[in-house]
């Protein structure tokens, strides 16, 4: 029986009649081996997540090479399809291009572009921020689908239309304009609560690529109903990290307090067996 690529299981998750693909934030290797064995569809390299882990904020900061790097440790320990934020595409359609094919050697499986000018601006700072021209985003777009090598590799863009206030009917024609120039999703990123923003985008939605929804804002709509939405994937991007930093924070309390804590912890047997699936 012929093994399907992460890019090509990724794609084939895509087309379920019933439910969309779910894969959620990695930014280690440990984290991603926890992913494959719960079962889901793929792991979402996270800007935010792997700038935190880097010790930077989320602007910009890190850079191709170091992305790849993270890529290619989080690859060796899982099989797992890896579509990485790629944010701006890191300024210039010069510099997408060598990201989507240093990403891709690393084994990524897909990249994620949004139109957001350079520095960027986390979607969750509060404030007004320009946009790239339509026809620039497309530029980088079309650059990232010449740049890929493998046909099953994906290219994703992202507005970010909704998260600076430019409307509805803004966020889906440029989906639109991305569509056309080679993206194979697009992504309409909206944080207003309840998912209200993101539904009506989706049923304004015509063109003709499947859809992915982030929703970090409205937790509480499973991903069947985003489904039945109209959205394709599900991007659960930063849970793991913000649910270990809780978990975290609360063990250093009991041991600043001088208790026990071995019952919140995996037995070591787990830790070692986990790295025993790690290469040598």
């Amino acid at each position: 029986m012929t093994t399907l690529t992460p890019m090509a299981r990724l794609r084939a998750s895509l087309s379920a009649p019933t439910h969309p693909a779910v894969i959620v934030g990695a930014h280690n290797p440990v984290t991603a081996a926890l992913l494959e064995a719960a079962d889901f569809d793929g792991a979402w390299i996270s800007s935010l997540e792997m700038s935190l882990v880097h010790g930077l904020e989320d602007r910009n900061l890190l850079g191709i090479h170091e992305v790849a790097e993270s890529i290619h440790y989080i690859r060796a320990a899982s099989r797992l399809p890896l579509v990485v934020d790629a944010d701006n595409g890191y300024g210039s359609v010069h510099s997408t291009r060598r990201a989507v094919r240093e990403f891709e050697a690393a084994g990524a499986s897909a990249v994620c572009l949004e139109d957001s000018t350079f520095p960027k601006e986390n979607s969750f700072i509060d404030g007004s921020a320009d946009l790239l021209d339509v026809t620039e985003h497309q530029r980088r777009i079309s650059a990232a689908k010449e740049a890929q090598k493998d046909p099953d590799f994906l290219v994703i863009a992202r507005t970010e239309a909704l998260i600076r206030g430019y409307g509805i009917a803004e966020a889906v024609s440029r989906g639109a304009a991305y569509a056309e120039a080679g993206a194979d999703l697009v992504l309409l990123h909206s944080r207003v609560p309840r998912g209200v923003e993101a539904l009506q985008a989706a049923a304004a939605w015509q063109g003709g690529v499947p859809l992915v929804t982030v929703p970090t804002a409205f937790p509480e709509l499973p991903p069947s109903e985003l489904h039945a939405a109209g959205f394709s994937l599900v991007i659960y991007a930063n849970q793991l990290l913000r649910s270990s930093v809780r978990a975290m924070q609360e063990t250093l309390d009991k041991l600043r307090n001088a208790q026990s804590v071995e019952e919140d912890c995996v037995p070591m047997q787990d830790l070692l067996k986990l790295a025993e699936g790690f290469p040598g």
